[in-house]
């Protein structure tokens, strides 16, 4: 009986010891590994620029001597992971600068732990994928590069705008460009081009660089881009027009079926590579049109008139296909002769049109007295040009701000030059035009100094004279107009009449150049309602014609012009 008994309590013995070192044995075994994940999740590496951060504290196994039951063995890993991984974080914070985070790995949005925002938690399953380890390197990696490159970053920011959309190399030339320039509304068209839908065509930006070398300096808006673009162009095109215009009368001097045609064919590439320039200009101002700004208007007035001119050129274009060259040889040449000289004339008054806005940009942006003197020189006379005129009437009432001193402007238009160009060509045209501004200077009296004379614009030149009030500037337009009214012109040994029609004003001291130019152009109107070859004054109170003119023993000179 008793033996039974001791051997019961003898195995119960054993069980329970076996059971309890059973249990010591797995919870030793399952700290090292525990506490090799949270090594594992814990970042050990730092960024090249960053101090070192403090070494993880060891992760000691209890004593052998503790037999925890399984409840508490949870409890106590539990709070030892917990503790582990506040260890492992508050070193980092204290030792790295405030915005570098490449120590500190983002919580699992998987893992649900309530205190992710104070220490980086374990995910739930106590693991750490080879993939979400590769992310955080690769996170730690690109936050270190920016904190490395961050002083340089500020230094390029001065001058690169990342936001433009433009590639490294265009960021570059925008910056280059705003560098260069004192001008501090100065925009590179690269970076205003790049807010629009359109951008401008690749090949007006070489047409840019040819404005800024004859010295109008750098564009300040997209209007001002635009119109001293069309401005070269349409001068480029006109020049294109004058050269086949040439050509065709040299055809026609000995008539060639084929040439005739090849020279067709020629013109109509030119208007239909001038309309397609039009267009692009028309549909980039008009993809702009709420952006321009004060501009707007001036932007607006540019796209009427390109709209206008393409309606024109195209009924021009249309009526040379309609011509039958064989059939109605004669007729067709002098219908022909009038259709270019109707583009050239539509050239005329859109780089004239042009023109105006380009001066009307300078002056209401103050940059009139920062043009190149080049800009001043019309290139056909060599006299000065609209620009030099208004350059030189700025100068004059800066002298005399109180407008004490007299002065006097006359226009003179020379009568008919279209008919003319019809029946001799446009660049006997305009070797007649400069023939004109020579007489017209050679009979100033140029020992006072305040006298000249400038081509206003096509066919119209505009004298300046200083000092002196409107009656004696009445004598003067009247000496000039006899003067070239008893000039014998000859082309090919067949003399042609020239005359002129003059209008005079005197400058009120309310005047500014816009009110001057008008005045003008409603002086030279009424004259050649009175007959052209003639002149009319405008002493404050509108027009009227010059009663009893003075008379001139002019005696005209004998001018010979080229043909083509």
């Amino acid at each position: 009986m008793l033996l039974p008994t001791l051997l019961i309590i003898v195995v119960n013995l054993a069980l329970g010891f076996v059971v309890a070192a059973g249990r010591e044995l797995r919870f030793t075994l399952r700290l090292p590994s525990r506490a090799a994940k949270i090594d594992a999740a814990s970042p050990q590496a730092d960024p090249p620029s960053e101090p070192p951060l403090l070494e993880q504290p060891a992760i000691e196994p209890p004593a052998e001597n503790i037999e925890p039951t399984p409840e508490e063995a949870t409890d106590v890993a539990t709070n030892d992971d917990m503790d582990s991984a506040e260890n492992a974080a508050d070193p980092a914070e204290e030792d790295e600068p405030p915005n570098d985070t490449s120590a500190v790995d983002e919580p699992e949005a998987s893992s649900g732990d309530e205190n992710s925002d104070e220490s980086p938690a374990e995910p739930a399953s106590h693991e750490v994928s080879t993939d979400e380890q590769a992310a955080d390197d690769a996170a730690a990696a690109e936050n270190a590069t920016d904190d490395d490159s961050e002083p340089i970053a500020d230094e390029a920011d001065e001058n690169i705008q990342e936001d433009d959309g433009q590639g490294d190399e265009a960021t570059s030339s925008a910056a280059t460009n705003d560098d260069a320039t004192d001008e501090p509304r100065s925009v590179a068209v690269e970076v205003a081009s790049s807010k629009s839908n359109a951008e401008l065509p690749t090949e007006w930006f070489d047409v840019l660089k040819d404005i800024e070398k004859e010295g109008y300096g750098k564009c300040q808006s997209f209007v001002e881009a635009s119109t001293q673009v069309m401005r070269l162009e349409v001068g480029r095109y006109r020049g294109e027009l004058v050269q086949l215009d040439g050509r065709i009368r040299s055809i026609y001097k000995n008539y060639d079926v084929d040439a005739l045609a090849t020279a067709i064919a020629d013109l109509e590439r030119v208007n239909a590579e001038w309309l397609e320039r039009q267009g692009e200009a028309v549909g980039h101002l008009a993809s702009r049109r709420d952006d321009l700004g004060e501009l707007q208007s001036a932007g607006q007035r540019l796209e009427d008139v390109l709209l206008d001119q393409t309606a024109q050129i195209e009924s021009s274009c249309s009526n040379i296909k309609q011509l039958d060259f064989a059939g109605d040889r004669e007729g067709s040449r002098r219908r022909l002769f009038t259709e270019v000289c109707r583009l050239v004339d539509m050239a005329h008054v859109l780089r004239d049109q042009l023109h105006e806005s380009m001066l009307a940009i300078m002056i209401g942006e103050k940059r009139m007295a920062k043009l190149d003197r080049r800009l001043h020189v019309d290139s056909l006379t060599g006299f000065v040009n609209r620009t030099g005129l208004e350059a030189a009437l700025f100068e004059w009432w800066r002298d005399d701000p109180n407008r004490i001193r007299q002065l006097s402007l006359v226009m003179f238009d020379v009568v008919r030059l279209g008919r003319f160009n019809e029946g001799q060509g446009v660049a006997t045209g305009d070797g007649l035009l400069e023939a004109v501004g020579k007489i017209i200077d050679g009979t100033l009296r140029k020992k006072r100094g305040c006298d000249f004379v400038a081509r206003y614009s096509g066919q119209r030149f505009v004298v300046v004279l200083g000092d002196t009030g409107p009656r004696n500037a009445t004598s003067a337009a009247e000496r000039i107009r006899q003067m070239i009214a008893a000039s014998t012109f000859e082309v090919d040994g067949e003399p042609v009449e020239v005359f002129v029609t003059g209008g005079v004003v005197e400058v009120l001291a309310t005047d500014d150049s816009r009110v001057l130019v008008a005045r003008l152009d409603k002086a030279v109107r009424l004259a050649k309602k009175l007959g052209r070859n003639t002149t009319a004054l405008d002493e404050g109170k509108g027009p009227a014609a010059v009663e009893n003119p003075p008379q001139f023993d002019a005696k005209g000179k004998v001018v010979r012009l080229q043909t083509a």
